[in-house]
C-alpha cells in the first residue's frame, strides 16, 4: 500500500511538470462528461491553463479554467498528503475536507462560467 502512496504522488508531480511544459494543441479531447452529456466538464481547460501560467499568460490561464489556482491547490495536497502516507508520518487522512473543497470547486467552475459567459454546452 506504501508504495501506491508514492506512486500516487510522482504521478501527479509528473502531470503539473507535463502539463506546464508541452504544447497543449496536440492533446485530444478526452472529456467523458462532454462527450456523455454535451455540457462542458468543470476540469475541462485545466491543462492547458496550467500550461498558460506555466508560459506567463495569467489571463489565458483564467479564461481557460477560472478555478485552476483552486485546481492546483487540490493537486498538491493530493501530493502532501500521499508524501506523508508514504513516508508514515500519518495513519490516515480523514477525506472530507479534500472531497467537500473538490465539490465546491466544481460547482464554482460552473457558476463563474455561466456568470462570464463561457460557453456551458460543447
Amino acid at each position: 500500500m506504501r508504495i501506491l502512496f508514492g506512486a500516487s504522488a510522482l504521478l501527479w508531480v509528473m502531470y503539473l511538470s507535463l502539463a506546464a511544459t508541452w504544447q497543449p494543441d496536440w492533446m485530444p479531447d478526452i472529456s467523458l462528461v462532454r462527450r456523455l452529456t454535451t455540457y462542458e466538464d468543470p476540469l475541462d481547460g485545466l491543462t492547458r491553463s496550467i500550461y498558460a501560467f506555466a508560459h506567463g499568460d495569467i489571463i489565458a490561464a483564467f479564461k481557460l479554467n477560472p478555478m485552476f489556482p483552486a485546481y492546483i491547490g487540490i493537486v498538491f495536497y493530493g501530493i502532501f498528503a500521499s508524501l506523508r502516507m508514504f513516508f508514515r508520518k500519518t495513519d490516515s487522512i480523514n477525506p472530507m475536507p479534500i472531497l467537500t473543497v473538490v465539490a465546491i470547486t466544481l460547482i464554482l467552475t460552473m457558476v463563474i462560467r455561466v456568470l462570464v459567459g463561457l460557453p456551458i454546452r460543447g
